[in-house]
């Protein structure tokens, strides 16, 4: 340790030397900086997403994909976001069609979202499911109240109030 700390006197003794020394190595700790911040922003696979529903659960949707942390999501009217899937900006674009909401509550999970992807994309597929996680809850409330809705006991809550009961379970 001596040794190290008697080259380090003797290369710290010329002023220009250590200030060269400095200046590098706030240059290549900046470097490293810059490299690991835009690694992790670039971590997620960039997706379009176009709205045309504005219910709840369509909010819901576009929330909980912008949360998923595997996704960054873009988004933006359909030409806009067609001509960045064209450049290969983003993978694949998620349109929300109108009544996104009404189809959720009414059970016909398969006719809610359209997807548009390139020719030879592998993602999408997985992209799909992981989107699909956003839409469980709303799907799974809305099969059990129209579950609910079909008995035939004299207590019926309306819509709110099942919601409220089912988020203190």
């Amino acid at each position: 340790m001596s040794r190290f700390i008697l080259r380090l006197k003797i290369c710290l003794k010329d002023r220009t030397a250590g200030i060269c020394y400095l200046i590098s190595s706030i240059v290549v700790l900046a470097l490293l900086l810059g490299l690991e911040s835009a690694g992790e922003e670039r971590s997620s696979i960039p997706v379009g997403l176009v709205m045309y529903d504005e219910s709840e659960e369509a909010l819901n949707f576009a929330n909980g994909m912008k949360n998923t942390p595997s996704v960054y999501v873009k988004e933006g009217e359909l030409e806009d976001l067609r001509e960045e899937l064209l450049d290969g900006l983003i993978e694949c674009i998620f349109i929300v069609d109108e009544g996104f909401g009404e189809n959720i509550r009414l059970g016909f999970p398969d006719e809610t979202i359209r997807v548009i992807s390139g020719e030879d994309d592998r993602v999408s597929v997985i992209l799909s499911d992981i989107t699909a996680g956003n839409m469980i809850y709303d799907i799974c409330f809305n099969k059990a109240y129209r579950a609910y809705k079909a008995l035939n006991g004299e207590v019926q809550m309306s819509r709110s109030e099942y919601a409220d009961v089912v988020a203190v379970w």
